[in-house]
């Protein structure tokens, strides 16, 4: 029964092949509309939710307006945003600054061309990243310190514990000394 229904399917697909390839195209793109769009809907709901106060953190964003109906909602803001957001706003408990940055690390004479974060030193208080070695609290209360990646710990240093090692990085035009 179920070769025979099979079988009349495929013949009706063949005999009328303009509709049948319009039919197939169209719960194809139709399907995959509607697994983009799950995709798209599970990865908002679930970004950065492993944080602790994921619920209470927020990014701020900027709307520009150049005129002539020319406006832009840019999430890079200005740098003092953050500390004047706290000032005047008792809903806003803590504040932290991320910058992305492309730079060049330097150790011992072998250099690296590194894309890396300057944050500021609540940033392991708002958001739970764990550490494998080192205390997260302490780690960025210094301004000549830096946390890296374990991956970046093997690159650098091999199977060496990295922490109290130095890095050169260059900020500006010169290279300054970062303690891990």
């Amino acid at each position: 029964m179920l070769l025979n229904n099979l079988k009349i399917g495929l013949r009706v697909l063949w005999k009328d092949k303009a509709h049948s390839l319009i039919n197939i195209f169209g719960l194809c793109v139709g399907i995959t509309c509607c697994i983009l769009i799950a995709l798209y809907v599970q990865d908002e709901w679930t970004f950065d939710k492993f944080h602790v106060n994921a619920d209470n953190t927020y990014r701020a964003f900027v709307k520009e307006d150049w005129g002539d109906g020319e406006q832009f909602l840019n999430t890079t803001t200005a740098f003092p945003l953050g500390p004047v957001l706290k000032e005047n706003f008792a809903d806003v408990i803590s504040e932290v600054r991320i910058v992305p940055k492309n730079t060049t690390v330097k150790i011992d004479d072998l250099q690296y061309s590194e894309s890396l974060f300057l944050v500021g030193s609540d940033f392991f208080e708002m958001f739970s990243f764990t550490t494998l070695k080192g205390n997260s609290s302490k780690a960025l209360l210094n301004q000549k310190a830096t946390v890296i990646t374990e991956t970046m710990a093997y690159k650098y240093f091999g199977d060496k514990n990295p922490l109290g090692r130095t890095l050169e990085m260059q900020i500006g035009n010169e290279y300054e000394e970062f303690e891990v």
